[in-house]
């Protein structure tokens, strides 16, 4: 053994430290792999002190690894993994590299070089930590003890949701509820992991062998095991490999120390020499020895210690958070006259009952009522007297399994009752919680209570004034508002907003504190920002602080205001916090939490001392008074209640703690459903969870558990197939009885309309037969010949306007046809056009199963009507020839006047995931020739394009069979059928709510929201039953007539968006309508959604009328959505009771009406000459120039300041929405605070635009998040101006394009430049100087010409030396790609790692599009844009021109046109008639690629939640198959998590 001083690796992520100690020989001398709580620092520093090796001769450490490891060198994480890796295993195709917070797929292509990477969203990060937190809530001691567990689980487990570690929580929760045993729950969680690593990593593919799997998850042989199932190959782990990473860095140090030596300019860009493979040895790792030339170049340097290895913990803090203080001096102390732990046999020493005895107890019986709240963490029990009073509190961990935490509370209650000499005579039983309903039925409960109520009732009864509570549970939050003690509305956690009470105990395990030490530990401690989307952010952001060397303490103060920031902004409403705010619930013991929030709320906030019980307490309450209210109990007089019998009671008594309870899985064969059950049997009752319908375990036929009388989903069902057979009847019938003046009137309209079809078909005949008669020259095929009188023949469902022959031949194609996305709405239209033509139809399976199986396949983290539109077409391909997926770009207008004023004609898109489907689909089933995707809806045309579209369609697969195409008449016969079906349809949707909706003593409910969500069965996880279940009659949005009044409100003018207008009426329609209360079903993601979600809030919230709000996500349990609704109806009836009291129906509130007239006025506004003007800084260079410009024209422009805390304390006011709109919102306001500007005399300037994208709807919710702030910023105006600023004058239009151009040439000399220099700095000074002089010149208005002469002749004076570098391409969305700050220095971070930038300036960007642009004009027929626009490009291309001949350089590359933009319509699927950044971005990539060919990476720069992006993300196989570069997508979620790493692995050189 080579006994030299040996290397030392680090590599420390986000939850724990590994060290390698390697010799010359990289035998591994020494090694560790643990946990760092937190405390990496002190991880690092015990080990460096215990390591029996004192000095070493190179330290290495990972890009993750924080900078208090002094290394001699650091490289990107997955590098090293990579290094790692391949000399242990030289030939390897594929690493999967699986750690705490992130997981990745590294792919290499067949001689060794890497290929690329696939790496998990940032909602699906964390999922590796995710095992050890749910160990933790499961009381396991351990992941591996978790892992363990699982080995121990039968064949049918619970599906844990694979989206995202809150996700997978929730689903967790369900397990629990359902009565899953613990082993068959951790076996869930190890097998969602898998699910989640196989669905983002390899979706469908076989991985190519060897595939190694590496990180600290590879280490839980459970997830492999599932992992190797969904593989279907060898995955290879091994005992080292969580250590890849630190051996990786070690080895890349030392090629490092060789490039040096030859002048390299750095390791992670220059290929270095070939290195023998890493390999085991007698259970050590070795590899070849370091050669001589590599211990030479070491010999001279220095020695480290262990003592110089660790740097100063403490770097550049920054806080936003002061000390947090708590200042209620009436928070209690939560003691009891007696308090002690009880170890129960059921539960174990591991999982104590909590006892608080409250009073003395003694003799009895005693008449007692006992409450049950069984949380997704804890499980509460309270035992109050017949008072009312709380004798005894109860608290354990439910711990992954209610029945036995139940039945550990009942052991402790007999044991207390023994202790205490006292016996209880149990009178009530009523439970509460998520497991209320399986605890309820086991148990024997008189009373099954919804969080909400029961926390409702118990604070009405502490504290009778009380107008507010504040509840966070383990995993759900309530926010409830009560009148005079009524709960007149409430609102519970969305799903992003989950799990936030049980991640403040995770962040207390994982920092090392327990969690009744947390409070004194935070209190008196201030804090950095943190993202309050959820807590996957959350947890990121507290990881990239932990990196930079924050404190234990201040993290922990992190945590608490993330928690209150994503309460009160996504679940609470916060304007309707009154002035009694009480707290409930056991987080509510966490007095640092409650400080958190008093100091976000700057009012008192009370705590109950039995405020973690107060669920349980409320829910018998509740149930005494309902039965009270039922006459049950005649009384409510102490005497009358201890009167009543105990025989009154369900319970089956305390005894069932030493009771087996068993469980079993079986699955009901009573109809097609096929449900799922599980079967619990209790002193000899069988009770039986999952089934679909309301059938019970003796039922033998299907039961309804519909109690309103009226089922939505059959009856439009019913009309839908009424419209069809009428209009097909009508078809059929038109020989009728008529009067004589009929009769000719008919005829002459039908000759006419004969007439012109038969020239119309003639026309199409004889161009038929002259294509056939080319095909027959050039194939010397026999040509069939059409009949004529067949083709001219009415089209009737079923017949072909074929002869016999040709009618089978259509027969036995198949056509597929989805039921989803917006063809939910459409999909039986089709099927009628397609049969009436002959042809077979298949039409998609409507199922929860096609989320999964398009999610696996689509090429994006797409929402889940866009994965389930990816699986029915997978499925259809399977049993069809081709599947139907019509473009639908615009839908028709709906309800709008039929007039409206010049320029004011309102769109309505669909969204731009939907818009670009057929697209996308294509691209992932890699069967576009299959898919049939004519463009049917659109601004361009009527319905002579959709006919068109649809016959070329049908041509070549029919005259591929010898069929001829059906001639015009025909399809528009059809088609004009199908619209008449559809209207009919609508006319009786209409009719049929006006005839049953309820006029005055009932209520009913509105849904509201996407069809293909709210009405599709594989989506809305029955909701529309579940309502129904409570006797409510529900109906759509389509339902109503919408007032005239709504088409010109200023809110619903803002939509472009199709579905989301329909939101906003419906909100609007509900506001007024005192039987009718909304609910808006959405889903996961969607970002038209998001914002129409806060206009909708905010309309209602105004008109104080409840709503409900339920986001859908692929999870298959329901059980979540039926504790909401219950909630909900309890509030809806409240409010209907205290309305009908009411004679005058609520007004719609003043600051709508504000904001209905900013929007009307914004419209119409000239630009604000005379108030400040603030730009959103996209481009610290173009910005600057366009202010400038501004200023020289009079107006008192300027920038607002970007900083990357700004970015992340703006994340506060986000739900979802695109980042960048929070970002300049939260920066307008920063700018008139520390300026002290008048907010009434500043205006916010943005981008006019109206294309399927969210950036129309910025002014709308910059403005809401401006008034939602107060303090005068509601009194800021946004402009929305033209991009040209043409509306400020004809030479600003001029100065603009100096700005653009200048911009993009300044940024493109840096990218040339800079990798180059030989003087460190001297490009960026120089770019700084000319930056300066162009703005001095734009304000002053001097001439240009010479600005710009002395910017080319400067250039010569940058010292700069010969080479080459690998070409990085940037595109991608317009707020990102060029701000510095957002894209985390995205450019120099790309030279760091050795690449050149390729950027494209504004005015090469119109060089790209332009071309498509002025098509789109000229197929809109807007003659007018067309011309202007046309115009100023010539202008502005002679501009160019001429300043080249005088100045001698180009202010941008490039030719006026796009000539490869044929290619993307081939290619990538997309049509002229498209617009939006993602069809901007196809045409950009070409012309980049065209006019740089050696390009070697693409990458696009895309903020969290854009959908433009995740389209083109989508599309990046088809650009990468096209173009042979590799796309790289880095999304920026706005927190401190650095994003840009992922570029390095494309650069580096690795060893084969």
């Amino acid at each position: 053994m080579n006994t030299k001083t040996p290397f030392i690796g680090i590599d420390c992520g986000s939850t724990t430290v590994k060290i390698v100690v390697v010799d010359d020989d990289f035998r591994v001398l020494d090694s560790l792999y643990a946990y760092h709580r937190g405390n990496p620092y002190g991880v690092i520093q015990q080990y460096l002190q215990q390591c029996p090796y004192k000095t070493f001769r190179l330290v290495a450490a990972t890009s993750s690894t924080p900078y208090f490891v002094l290394a001699d060198y650091r490289f990107e994480n997955k590098i090293c993994f990579i290094d790692g890796v391949k000399r242990a295993y030289p030939q390897v195709q594929n690493i999967l590299l699986v750690g705490s917070e992130k997981f990745a797929r590294i792919i290499f292509n067949e001689d060794g070089s890497y290929r690329k990477m696939k790496a998990n969203s940032t909602c699906a990060a964390g999922t590796g930590s995710f095992l050890d937190q749910q160990a933790v809530r499961l009381g396991i001691e351990s992941a591996s003890r978790l892992a363990e567990l699982a080995g121990q689980s039968g064949p049918e487990t619970p599906r844990i949701a694979s989206r995202c570690s809150v996700f997978a929580k929730t689903d967790l929760i369900h397990a629990q509820q359902e009565g899953w045993a613990l082993s068959e729950i951790s076996d869930g969680l190890c097998a969602g992991l898998a699910r989640n690593i196989a669905d983002t990593l390899f979706p469908a593919e076989q991985l190519a062998s060897p595939t190694v799997m590496v990180g600290g998850v590879a280490l839980n042989e459970r997830v492999v095991k599932h992992l190797l199932d969904l593989a279907g190959t060898h995955i290879i782990h091994d005992e080292q490999a969580a250590l890849y990473g630190a051996l990786g860095a070690v080895l890349r140090a030392l090629k490092a120390i060789k490039e040096e030596a030859a002048g390299g300019h750095t390791a992670v860009a220059k290929k270095v020499g070939e290195s023998a493979a890493f390999k085991n040895n007698g259970g050590a790792a070795v590899v070849n020895d370091v050669d001589s030339g590599e211990g030479a170049l070491l010999a001279d340097r220095p020695l480290r210690t262990a003592a110089d290895i660790l740097g100063k913990q403490e770097e550049r803090r920054r806080y936003v958070h002061q000390p947090l203080e708590k200042k209620n001096p009436n928070y209690p102390d939560f003691s009891a006259y007696k308090s002690y732990n009880q170890v129960t046999t059921r539960l174990g020493e591991r999982n104590p009952v909590e006892i608080d005895l409250y009073t003395p107890l003694s003799g009895g019986p005693i008449p007692v009522y006992l409450g049950i709240d069984i949380g997704s963490t804890s499980t509460k029990a309270a035992v109050l007297d017949e008072n009312r009073r709380m004798l005894a509190g109860l608290y354990t961990r439910t711990a992954g399994d209610p029945i036995r935490a139940v039945q550990g509370l009942f052991e402790a209650l007999e044991t207390l009752q023994t202790q205490e000499g006292v016996s209880l005579e149990i009178r009530r039983c009523a439970t509460t919680g998520s497991g209320r309903k399986l605890i309820g039925a086991i148990v024997g409960a008189d009373g099954i209570i919804d969080e909400i109520t029961a926390h409702a009732r118990a604070a009405v009864e502490l504290d009778p004034k009380v107008d507010t509570i504040i509840e966070i549970g383990g995993q759900d939050s309530k926010f409830t508002v009560l009148k005079d003690g009524v709960v007149v509305f409430s609102q519970m956690n969305t799903v992003c907003a989950a799990g936030t009470g049980s991640f403040i105990e995770e962040q207390a395990v994982k920092l090392g504190v327990p969690i009744g030490d947390y409070a004194r530990r935070a209190l008196g401690h201030p804090a950095p920002a943190t993202s309050d989307r959820c807590t996957v952010f959350m947890e990121r952001d507290l990881n990239n602080y932990q990196n930079e060397g924050y404190g234990v303490e201040e993290l922990l103060v992190a945590t608490l205001f993330s928690v209150a920031d994503n309460y009160l902004s996504k679940v609470a409403m916060e304007g309707s916090i009154g002035t009694h705010v009480v707290f409930q619930g056991a987080t509510a013991k966490n007095k640092a939490l409650v400080a958190a929030f008093e100091e976000r709320l700057k009012r008192p906030i009370a705590v109950s001392p039995y405020c973690h019980l107060t669920g349980a307490m409320g829910a018998v309450l509740q149930t005494l008074d309902d039965q009270s209210a039922a006459g049950v109990q005649a009384a409510a007089s102490a005497t009358a209640a201890a009167g009543l019998h105990a025989a009154v009671t369900k319970f089956r008594g305390l005894g069932l703690s030493r009771e087996t309870i068993a469980q079993r899985n079986d699955v009901c064969q009573g109809c097609t459903n096929h449900c799922k059950l599980h079967i619990i049997t209790v002193q000899g009752e069988e009770i039986v969870y999952g089934y679909l319908c309301g059938r019970g375990a003796g039922d033998r036929t299907f039961v309804s558990k519909n109690k309103s009388g009226f089922d939505l989903l059959r009856e439009r069902r019913h009309l839908l197939e009424q419209a069809v057979q009428t209009i097909t009847r009508q078809g059929q019938q038109n020989q009728g009885k008529q009067s004589l003046t009929g009769w000719l009137s008919e005829a002459v309209v039908n000759f006419s309309t004969s007439t012109i079809d038969l020239f119309n078909d003639a026309l199409h005949q004889a161009t038929d037969t002259v294509l056939k008669s080319r095909s027959v020259v050039g194939n010397k095929a026999e040509v069939i010949r059409a009949d004529t009188a067949a083709q001219m023949a009415p089209a009737q469902p079923g017949v072909s306007p074929q002869g016999a022959h040709s009618s089978s031949i259509l027969s036995s194609i198949r056509i597929g046809i989805p039921r989803a996305l917006y063809l939910q709405e459409d999909s039986r239209l089709w099927q009628y056009f397609f049969q009436s033509l002959g042809f077979t139809v298949v039409m998609g399976e409507d199922t929860s199963g096609s989320i999964g199986a398009g999610k696996r396949i689509s090429g994006a983290d797409f929402c889940a009507p866009i994965s389930m539109i990816h699986g029915q077409v997978q499925g259809l391909l399977e049993k069809s020839d081709y599947v139907f997926l019509p473009i639908y770009l615009e839908a028709p207008r709906h309800g709008e006047p039929a007039e409206q004023p010049q320029g004011e004609e309102r769109r309505f898109f669909y969204c731009n995931y939907s818009q670009y489907t057929p697209t996308l689909v294509s691209v992932a089933t890699e069967q576009g020739g299959r898919i049939l995707k004519p463009l049917i809806y659109s601004i361009f045309g009527h319905d002579s394009e959709a006919i068109f579209e649809l016959r070329e369609m049908l041509r070549p697969l029919l005259v591929s069979r010898g069929l001829d195409v059906p001639v015009p008449s025909v399809l528009e016969r059809l088609y004009r059928n199908m619209k008449a079906i559809k209207a009919a349809y609508n006319n009786a949707l209409v009719d049929l709510y006006q005839r049953i909706r309820p006029e005055t003593d009932e209520f009913s409910i509105m849904l509201t929201g996407r069809p293909y969500t709210a009405l599709s069965k594989g989506l809305n996880k029955g909701i529309p039953d579940m309502f129904a279940e409570h006797g409510l009659k529900v109906f759509f949005h389509d339902m109503f007539p919408t007032p005239e009044t709504h088409h010109h409100d200023g809110l619903l003018q803002a939509y472009h968006w199709y579905y989301a207008s329909r939101v906003i009426e419906t909100a609007l329609y509900c506001r007024s309508n005192p039987t009718i209360y909304p609910v808006l079903v959405t889903s996961f993601k969607c970002g038209p959604d998001s914002f129409a979600i806060e206009t909708f809030k905010e309309i209602l919230d105004r008109a104080h009328k409840p709503y409900l709000i339920l986001q859908i996500d692929e999870h298959d349990s329901a059980v979540g959505y039926e504790t909401r609704i219950e909630a909900a109806v309890r509030a809806f009836r409240n409010h209907f009771s205290a309305a009908r009291s009411m004679s005058a129906a609520p007004a719609a509130g003043s600051s709508i009406n504000a904001a209905q007239q900013k929007q009307q006025s914004r419209e119409k506004a000239a630009f604000p000459r005379n108030k400040t003007v603030l730009l959103p800084n996209w481009d610290p260079l173009v910005v600057e120039l366009l202010a400038a410009a501004l200023r020289g024209h009079g107006v008192n422009a300027h920038v607002l300041e970007e900083k990357s805390e700004y970015i992340q304390h703006a994340m506060t006011h986000n739900s979802g929405q695109c980042i960048p709109v929070s970002v300049i919102a939260y920066e307008v306001m920063k700018y008139i605070e520390s300026r002290t500007l008048d907010p009434q005399n500043t205006v916010l300037w943005m981008v006019k635009a109206l294309w399927p994208c969210n950036i129309p709807l910025y002014p709308l919710q910059i403005e809401t998040i401006l008034r939602k702030a107060g303090n005068g910023m509601e009194k800021v105006q946004v402009f929305t101006g033209d991009l040209t600023f043409m509306d400020v004058s004809a030479r600003m239009t001029l100065d603009a394009y100096y700005a653009y151009a200048l911009g993009g040439l300044l940024r493109k000399i840096g990218t040339r430049i800079r990798p180059y220099e030989t003087l460190p700095g001297a490009t960026d000074a120089f770019i700084a100087s000319a930056l300066q002089k162009c703005a001095t010149a734009l304000e002053k208005r001097q001439p240009m010409v010479p600005v710009i002469k002395d910017i080319a002749a400067g250039l010569s004076f940058i010292p700069r030396k010969e080479g080459k570098r690998p070409k990085v391409a940037l595109f991608g969305d317009f707020y990102v790609r060029d701000n510095d700050i957002f894209n985390q220095d995205l450019i120099r971070s790309i030279e760091r790692a050795g690449g050149e930038v390729v950027t494209t300036s504004y005015v090469e960007y119109l060089k790209a599009t332009v071309d498509a642009f002025f098509d789109r004009l000229l197929m809109e027929r807007r003659y007018g844009p067309w011309l202007g626009y046309r115009a100023v490009m010539m202008a502005i291309a002679s501009v160019e021109k001429a300043l080249e001949r005088q100045t001698g350089i180009a202010l941008s590359e490039g030719a006026w046109t796009n000539r490869r933009r044929q290619d993307a319509y081939q290619y990538f699927g997309i049509r002229p008639e498209m617009s939006g950044e993602n069809y901007d971005n196809a045409l950009k990539i070409l012309k980049i690629l065209d006019e740089h060919p050696d390009l070697a990476l693409f990458v696009q720069a895309a903020p969290a939640f854009c959908c433009a992006s995740l389209v083109t993300e989508g599309m990046s196989k088809a650009i990468e198959n096209l173009t042979g570069v590799p796309v790289l997508s880095i999304t920026y979620d706005g927190t401190g998590a650095q994003k840009n790493d992922a570029v390095e692995p494309y650069l580096a050189k690795y060893g084969t």
